[in-house]
C-alpha cells in the first residue's frame, strides 16, 4: 500500500502542497470564530434520573446559576461609615449593566401587621440615610430577626452576604467577563476605601474566573511545547532548519485542530483547550521517526529521492499504527455519554490521524525541493552516549534478566500494595489550586455560611394548595428538625421557616416567637402574608405557582464527592423515616446531586473507555502479528506501567477522579507504541537469523532503543509542561502521563526482551509463522551499528 503512496506524494508534490495549504487557510478562517464555553457542561447524560429530576425542579422554581456572592467580615458593619460605605457599594454595583438585584442586610424588611385590611405590610429595616441612632436601632431590629442569620450574616464569626442576581443572557455569552469585571472593580473601589477585603463566589464568578485561566493556559502549554520540543529536536539534529520543518508540520497541525473545533460547533474547554499542545508533543515524534529515516537512508546510497521513497514506505506504516493506537486511546472518550469528554475524544483523535497525514505528506515533499544533507547533519547519527547506554541494556537483558525479574516483581507487588490505598475522591473546585482566590474565597463561605453548593429538598404533595396542609407543614419541620444533625448543611429557606418569621412578626418581632405556629395560628398568620415580601419574591422560590410543590434550600459545603453520597443517602433515610408510605413523593436534587452522581458516572465511564481503549488496541495488535497469544502478551506487558502510575496515585494521596482516570487510556495507548515497534523488528530479525532469539533481541533492542529512548524524551518532557497549569487536573494529566512514560520504556527495553529471551518457546513468534504480517515495520533507526563503525 505504501508503495503507491510513496510515487503519489512524490510525484504530485505541488497537487499535494496546494490542498494542504488551502485546508490550512480554511482552518485558519474558521479558527477565528473558536468561542470559549461559558456554559455549564453537565457530567450527567441527559437520559439520567438525577439530571431529569433537575430539570424539572429548575422549571418550577428557576435556576440559581445567575448569582454572584460577595462576602465581607466586618465586626463594626453596623457603624454608620460602615453601613453607608456598604450602601454605596450597593448602588455603584446595580448601576453595572447587567445587574438586576442586589441583596443584602440593609435590604433586609421587616413584617409589620395591618389590623385593618389584616395583611403584614413588609418595611426596610434600615434607612442608611438616617441618623447614628436610627441605625443603632434598626440594626437591632435586625438581630431579633432569627430569619437572617445563617441566610445573609453569620452572628458568631460577623460575615455578610450580598447576593447579586446577574441577567442569564448575560452570563452565557463573552459579555460577561466585563460584567463581572466590572463589579469586582467597584468592589476593589470598596476595599481601597474601607481597608477591608472582600469575597467572591457564585457559579458565574468561578466560571468566567476559570475560563480565562483555560484560555491563558492554552496559549501558555501551546509555547511551552514549542520551547521545550525547539529544545530537544536542537539536541538531537543540531539543525535549525529541521527544528523549522518539524515546527511548521505541528503548528499546521494546530491550525487544523482549532478549524476543527469550529467545524464541529464546539467551544473550547478545560479538555479540548490542551489538544492544541497534545498535538505538538505528539507530532514532534513523527518528525523525528521521519527525519532520522531520511538521514539514516542517505547516508546510506546518498540518493535523496530514493531516500525519501524508503521513508514513506518503511515509517509510514510504523507511525500510522502507533498513531492509530494513540488516537484509540482518545477515541474511547467518545461512548462516555458527557459532552465534554465527547468533544475531547472527537477532537483529539481526529487531529491525531490529522498530524500523521501532515508529516508523512509535508516532510518527504519539503526535504525534496531542499539540498542534499551534509556531514553535519548526519553527524547524530552516531551518538556516543546513546551506544553506550543501549549496550549497557543489552548486557543487562542477556546476563541479569534474574535481577530484571525481581525487581520486576517487587515493583508489581509494590503496585498493588500502592493500588489498594487509591480512593475516589471529587471536589466542585477540586482542580483548581487551594491558594488560588477562587479557593480560598470558597473556603470563607464554608467556614461562616457553610458553602454556596445548592441542594435542594422537594415534597410532591398531590394536589395544588396542597403545601398549606397542617400534615405537610409538621411533617417538613420534622424533616428539618432531622437534618440539624448534619454540619456540612446550612440553615434551610423553606416555607416553614417563612411561617415562623410570620409567627415572630405577628407577635410584634419578639424573638421568642421565632416557631411554627400550630394548628389554630396557622391559618390566620398565614393569610396575613403577602406573596412578596422584598426578598426577591422568597415565597416563589419555596412554593411553586400551583401550590403543589414544596421546596426546602439548603447550602452546602464541597465536603467531596464520597461524603455528599454517604449525605444523600443518609438525608434519604430521614426522608423515609418522616413521610413512610409518601417518601416517593420527596426527591433530592439541586447542582450538588447532580455533581455527586456526575462524578461517579463519569469515573465509572472512564474505566469503560480504558477497557475500550484496550480492545482497540488488541485488535490492532491482532492485525499486525495475526496471534492472540501476541495480543495477550503485548497488554500484558504495558499494564505495568499502569500499575506502578496507580500505584504512585496510591502512595502520594492523588485521588481517582476524572482527571485522573482519563491518564489511564491516553498514557496506554501512547506507551503500546514502544512494543509494537520493538516486536515487529524483533519478528523481522527472527525471520533473517534463522529463529535465533538471543540475536534477534539485541539487534531489536540496539534498533529500535534509539527511537524509543529519543521519542520518550520529547513525550517525558511535553507532557511535564502541564505541571505548569493551575489546575489540579492538569497538572495530573501531564505529570502521571509523563511517569506512566517513563516506566514504559523502562518496561519495553528490559522487562520485554528479557521475557523473550527467558520464555520464547512459549510464545508465538517462536512458532512457525504461516504467512507475512499485515503490516511490516521499520523504526528508522537500521543499520546503526555499520554507520557507527564507518564513523
Amino acid at each position: 500500500m505504501f508503495h503507491s503512496v510513496a510515487k503519489l506524494i512524490l510525484r504530485a508534490r505541488v497537487a499535494f502542497l496546494v490542498v494542504i495549504i488551502s485546508i490550512t487557510l480554511f482552518m485558519g478562517w474558521k479558527a477565528q470564530f473558536v468561542k470559549l464555553s461559558y456554559k455549564p457542561t453537565p457530567l450527567l447524560p441527559q437520559t439520567d434520573s438525577a439530571f431529569i429530576v433537575n430539570e424539572r425542579i429548575s422549571k418550577l422554581f428557576g435556576k440559581g446559576e445567575n448569582i454572584m456572592v460577595i462576602g465581607l467580615q466586618d465586626s463594626n458593619f453596623f457603624a454608620t461609615h460602615h453601613i453607608r460605605s456598604w450602601a454605596s457599594l450597593e448602588e455603584r454595583i446595580r448601576a453595572v449593566d447587567g445587574v438586576e438585584q442586589v441583596f443584602s442586610a440593609i435590604d433586609a424588611v421587616n413584617l409589620e401587621k395591618n389590623q385593618a385590611i389584616k395583611k403584614f405590610e413588609s418595611r426596610r429595616i434600615f434607612d442608611v440615610t438616617a441618623s447614628d441612632q436610627c441605625l443603632d436601632s434598626a440594626s437591632r431590629v435586625f438581630q431579633s430577626q432569627v430569619f437572617y442569620k445563617g441566610l445573609l450574616y453569620n452572628p458568631d464569626t460577623q460575615a455578610y452576604l450580598m447576593l447579586i442576581t446577574l441577567n442569564r443572557e448575560r452570563i452565557t455569552n463573552k459579555t460577561r467577563i466585563k460584567l463581572i469585571d466590572d463589579i469586582v472593580h467597584e468592589c476593589k473601589v470598596y476595599e481601597t476605601e474601607t481597608s477591608k477585603p472582600l469575597r467572591y463566589s457564585g457559579l458565574p464568578y468561578i466560571r468566567v474566573t476559570v475560563g480565562e485561566m483555560i484560555k491563558f493556559e492554552m496559549f501558555l502549554f501551546v509555547a511551552l511545547a514549542i520551547l521545550v520540543t525547539t529544545l530537544i529536536l536542537l539536541l538531537l539534529f543540531r539543525s535549525f532548519k529541521i527544528v523549522a520543518i518539524s515546527l511548521l508540520v505541528v503548528g499546521t497541525a494546530v491550525i487544523w485542530c482549532l478549524g476543527s473545533i469550529s467545524l464541529f460547533g464546539y467551544e473550547l474547554t478545560l479538555l479540548t483547550g490542551v489538544v492544541p499542545p497534545l498535538l505538538i508533543i505528539i507530532g514532534v515524534p513523527n518528525c523525528i521517526y521521519l527525519i532520522n529515516k531520511y538521514h539514516h537512508e542517505f547516508f546510506h546510497h546518498g540518493n535523496r529521492i530514493k531516500a525519501l521513497y524508503r521513508v514513506i514506505i518503511r515509517i509510514g506504516s510504523a507511525t500510522l499504527l502507533t498513531n492509530l493506537t494513540t488516537a484509540a486511546g482518545f477515541a474511547t472518550f467518545i461512548v462516555t455519554n458527557t459532552q465534554i469528554l465527547k468533544e475531547f475524544g472527537v477532537i483529539a483523535s481526529i487531529n491525531v490521524v490529522g498530524i500523521f497525514l501532515i508529516s508523512l505528506v509535508l516532510i518527504p515533499i519539503i526535504f525534496s525541493y531542499l539540498p542534499n544533507p551534509n556531514a553535519r547533519h548526519l553527524k547524530h547519527l552516531s551518538n556516543k552516549g546513546f551506544k553506550t547506554a543501549l549496550t549497557r541494556v543489552v548486557t543487562t537483558t542477556l546476563y541479569r534478566r534474574k535481577h530484571i525479574f525481581y525487581v520486576g516483581l517487587v515493583f508489581v507487588v509494590v503496585g498493588f500494595i500502592g493500588i489498594s490505598r487509591m480512593k475516589a475522591k471529587g471536589y466542585m473546585v477540586d482542580d483548581i489550586p487551594r491558594k488560588h482566590p477562587v479557593s480560598r474565597d470558597l473556603k470563607f463561605f464554608e467556614t461562616n455560611f457553610t458553602g454556596v453548593m445548592p441542594l435542594d429538598i422537594i415534597y410532591d404533595s398531590g394536589h395544588p394548595n396542597g403545601y398549606s396542609n397542617a400534615i405537610t407543614f409538621t411533617k417538613i419541620d420534622m424533616l428539618q428538625e432531622r437534618l440539624q444533625k448534619y454540619d456540612e448543611l446550612s440553615n434551610p429557606l423553606s416555607i416553614i421557616e417563612a411561617s415562623k418569621f410570620a409567627r415572630q412578626a405577628y407577635f410584634n418581632g419578639n424573638e421568642g416567637q421565632y416557631r411554627l405556629p400550630g394548628a389554630f395560628e396557622r391559618a390566620f398568620i398565614l393569610s396575613y402574608l403577602p406573596k412578596s415580601i422584598g426578598i426577591s419574591d422568597m415565597l416563589a422560590k419555596m412554593v411553586d405557582s400551583t401550590g403543589r410543590y414544596v421546596r426546602i434550600t439548603y447550602n452546602m459545603a464541597d465536603v467531596g464527592s464520597v461524603r455528599m453520597t454517604e449525605l444523600f443517602d443518609s438525608i434519604r433515610a430521614d426522608i423515609d423515616t418522616v413521610f413512610r408510605d409518601q417518601s416517593n413523593r420527596v426527591v433530592i436534587a439541586g447542582a450538588s446531586v447532580v455533581y455527586s452522581r456526575g462524578i461517579d458516572y463519569l469515573i465509572h465511564s472512564l474505566f469503560t473507555s480504558l477497557l475500550l481503549a484496550v480492545v482497540f488496541i488488541s485488535i490492532t495488535i491482532a492485525w499486525l502479528f495475526r496471534k492472540a497469544k501476541m495480543v495477550a502478551f503485548v497488554v500484558g506487558v504495558n499494564m505495568i506501567p499502569l500499575i506502578l502510575t496507580a500505584a504512585a496515585m496510591g502512595f502520594i494521596g492523588i485521588y481517582l477522579k476524572p482527571s485522573t482516570v482519563i491518564v489511564f487510556s491516553i498514557a496506554f495507548g501512547i506507551a503500546v507504541d514502544n512494543s509494537i515497534h520493538f516486536l515487529s523488528k524483533y519478528r523481522q530479525e527472527f525471520r533473517r537469523t534463522n529463529r535465533n532469539t538471543k540475536e534477534s533481541v539485541v539487534y531489536a533492542i540496539r534498533e529500535t532503543g534509539v527511537s524509543m529512548i529519543y521519542t520518550s524524551i520529547v513525550l517525558f518532557f511535553g507532557f511535564g509542561v502541564f505541571a505548569a497549569s493551575n489546575f489540579g487536573g492538569t497538572q495530573s494529566l501531564g505529570l502521571l502521563v509523563a511517569l506512566t512514560l517513563l516506566s514504559a520504556v523502562l518496561v519495553n527495553l528490559f522487562i520485554l526482551p528479557s521475557i523473550l529471551l527467558r520464555f520464547d518457546r512459549f510464545l508465538p513468534l517462536s512458532e512457525e509463522i504461516p504467512g507475512e504480517p499485515s503490516l511490516e515495520l521499520s523504526t528508522g533507526f537500521e543499520e546503526d551499528e555499520e554507520i557507527e563503525k564507518q564513523h
